[in-house]
């Protein structure tokens, strides 16, 4: 166990009011079970907290005992509890209902054993919720998975902190810098994250949140206002255009967002070398956009660069200039905070407009979600929150389907991904059933098919093999009778989706039209397999519990064969279609999600 006194420093400041703000820091970078956390370093932000007059304490590399010792501090009584700040860099697994953050002597966690190897979240939001102001969780991850016991995953999973705490989640590095915008006079939580793209908010959070109040207490000009300052500043450098402009940017704000354009921007101006890059041009154009700061500008940002750098910058900049604004009179300038000024002009985006007249309830939005995720879109939690990876998943859709790709929704697109998600349904159970009778061939399982599914993707097949033309045995007995030429082969390989039916075509045709597609797709099939094969290893199932999964199998009408405890070709059938049934990553093994989902508590060793 590394040494606690190596460690944890404790850092204090004097405050400059009654109030305490108080602020942890655990950067565990090295796991000794685990892949490293890059980025993980968060001294700069323990540094800017101290510097902030935050009573900080900060540690790295702890085990599960030290993290437990340095947010005891947050316990600590205080009569006028301040600001809240806990950042923590490292490993994190979960659950259904809970999060837990690991200590580097983590090895093999299970759900047992994830209270002793680490820290739930709920504890942490109780120790929190009393901030003043608010409280913000900055949560840090990195690469790589750790090897899990059963019931729980790697990752973040659900998070449902109380209302006086928000959250934030995203790559170590990004996490720590979020803490410092975050400290900046004036800078609200998505200001923080405007200039963070690849950071966001975890479940409900207070967006609007600033933790340390500008100075002057106006919010903004020169004399403090944090990152709407910096936006300001910006847009009257970018609006004059001159050398001088922008050098006066620079000495205001040497870091600032637009620091990395305005440098460009002067040597441009002053014949000075620019350096070349392959970002220069997006960048440029979020500056430019950022800086005009108008739906239209930002939409035809996002236009030229959907999936770019700063489009999630853009969007929840989008969701910003949607607020409705305080006060009244003329803007000046389109970041003005005095008195009498408004925030922005309040106009949302045509397809944000589109999508909110749509009504939809929490229940159809998550309905669409989990359709989304049926047709290959990764959308995470169907929760009916539609949040970035929704988004990411609803522009991908869009694109895929030859639409605009403005990731919110219209009607007419509602009822396609509905329509598309009940065709593939269908498929699946026609192959299925395909599966259990045409299949294995006779004329009483052929007529049984056709019976169902006159007009299914296998009719043909079927009343050809009825009318006994050659037979061409395929993968695991699968015929493919009557499947002649590069064409048709293929497309019963597509038909049938597995491993074996690629390597049956590349056996007929190892040149064919499809060779090198047909590879591709059988050995990324055969990758995640084997991936699915070590992690049911993994989980060291015992007879009696391979006994359960096969009773579970069958009273959910999945048909394993005979339960005796033999995971034989018959079990791996029937777990692939509890898998697609569930919406879960089909492998035909018993992964941890599969395992959760089929066994709950009982299969935990």
């Amino acid at each position: 166990m590394r040494l606690w006194s190596v460690a944890l420093i404790a850092l204090m400041a004097a405050l400059p009011a009654a109030a305490e703000n108080r602020g942890v820091v655990i950067d565990n970078g090295s796991y000794r079970n685990a892949p490293d956390v890059p980025g993980a370093d968060a001294s700069q932000a323990s540094d800017a907290m101290k510097g902030a007059g935050f009573r900080t304490v900060k540690g790295a590399n702890l085990s599960a005992e030290d993290i437990r010792k340095a947010l005891s501090d947050l316990s600590r009584p205080d009569d006028d509890p301040g600001v809240r700040i806990v950042l923590l860099n490292g490993r994190f697994v979960h659950n259904a209902t809970e999060t837990w953050f690991l200590g580097t002597d983590a090895k093999d966690t299970s759900l047992m054993q994830a209270g002793v190897q680490g820290v739930p979240l709920s504890s942490i939001f109780e120790l929190m919720k009393a901030g003043k102001p608010g409280s913000v969780l900055l949560l840090g991850t990195g690469g790589g998975r750790m090897n899990l016991g059963a019931g729980v995953q790697n990752g973040l999973g659900q998070i449902r902190p109380p209302s006086n705490v928000t959250v934030l989640s995203g790559p170590a590095t990004g996490v720590s810098l979020a803490a410092q915008d975050l400290l900046i006079p004036g800078t609200s939580i998505d200001e923080a994250l405007s200039r963070r793209p690849a950071m966001g908010i975890q479940g409900d959070g207070n967006g609007r949140l600033v933790l340390i109040p500008a100075r002057g207490g106006n919010g903004g000009g020169n004399d403090g206002g944090g990152l709407e300052a910096d936006r300001a500043a910006w847009a009257r450098a970018a609006d004059a255009n001159s050398a001088n402009a922008y050098r006066e940017y620079l000495d205001k704000f040497p870091r600032g967002v637009y620091s990395a354009a305005a440098r460009e921007r002067l040597n441009r101006l002053t014949g000075e070398p620019v350096v070349s890059d392959n970002g220069a041009d997006e960048r440029d154009a979020w500056a430019h956009a950022a800086a005009v700061d108008t739906t239209a500008a930002l939409n035809e940002f996002l236009s030229k660069y959907p999936n770019g750098r700063y489009a999630d910058a853009a969007r929840r900049r989008l969701q910003s200039l949607s607020r409705p604004a305080t006060g009244t009179g003329e803007t000046g300038y389109p970041f003005d905070r005095g008195p009498g000024k408004v925030t922005a002009p309040v106009v949302e985006s045509p397809a944000a407009v589109v999508e909110r007249n749509l009504g939809l309830s929490r229940d159809q939005r998550a309905a669409v979600q989990r359709q989304l995720s049926r047709l290959g879109y990764s959308v995470g939690q169907a929760d009916g929150i539609l949040g970035s990876r929704s988004r990411t998943a609803i522009g991908n859709w869009q694109r895929d389907a030859g639409l605009s790709r403005t990731t919110y929704l219209t009607g007419p697109q509602v009822n396609r991904i509905a329509e598309e998600a009940r065709r593939l349904d269908a498929g699946n159970r026609d192959r299925d059933y395909w599966q259990q009778t045409g299949a294995r061939g006779g004329e009483a399982n052929l007529r049984a098919y056709l019976q169902r599914y006159p007009n299914g993707a296998y009719a043909d097949q079927a009343r050809r093999m009825l009318r006994g033309d050659p037979v061409v045995e395929g993968p695991n007995g699968n015929a493919m009778q009557g499947v002649q030429g590069d064409e048709s082969t293929w497309r019963w390989a597509r038909q049938q989706g597995t491993a074996g039916a690629y390597d049956a075509y590349l056996d007929k045709y190892p040149r064919g039209k499809y060779a090198r597609q047909a590879r591709q797709l059988r050995d990324n099939l055969n990758a995640g397999n084997e991936a699915a094969r070590r992690e049911e290893a993994s989980l060291g199932l015992n007879p009696s519990t391979r006994l359960m999964v096969e009773e579970r199998l069958q009273r959910a009408g999945m048909r394993p064969g005979p339960v005796d405890g033999q995971f034989t070709a018959q079990t791996r059938e029937a777990l692939r279609r509890y898998q697609m049934s569930r919406n879960l990553r089909v492998t035909g093994y018993v992964t941890q999600e599969t395992a959760i989902s089929l066994l709950a508590a009982s299969i935990l060793r």
